[in-house]
């Protein structure tokens, strides 16, 4: 894989620079970090998507109805 010069590449949220993933051999395998939706359409780092991303998803998932969320269940309705 080509590596952008990783001084390049830089978080949309923070301004932090990204850091690539590398495999356990130490190659690159990824360098362009994570989706920065729903904040902005750019792309963040891993700190920016733990702490930022995922809590504003949390966030905007509490004010979803209780009406209109799928529910899953793993329960069988067949009577035995």
């Amino acid at each position: 894989m080509k590596v952008t010069k990783l001084n390049q590449v830089k978080c949309s949220i923070c301004g932090g620079h990204i850091a690539p993933l590398r495999n356990k051999d130490g190659e690159v395998v990824w360098e362009h970090g994570n989706n920065a939706q729903p904040i902005n359409d750019g792309r963040c780092c891993d700190d920016c998507n733990a702490d930022v991303i995922k809590e504003r998803i949390t966030r905007a998932h509490d004010f979803i109805p209780p009406t209109s969320r799928i529910v899953l269940t793993t329960k069988s309705t067949v009577d035995k």
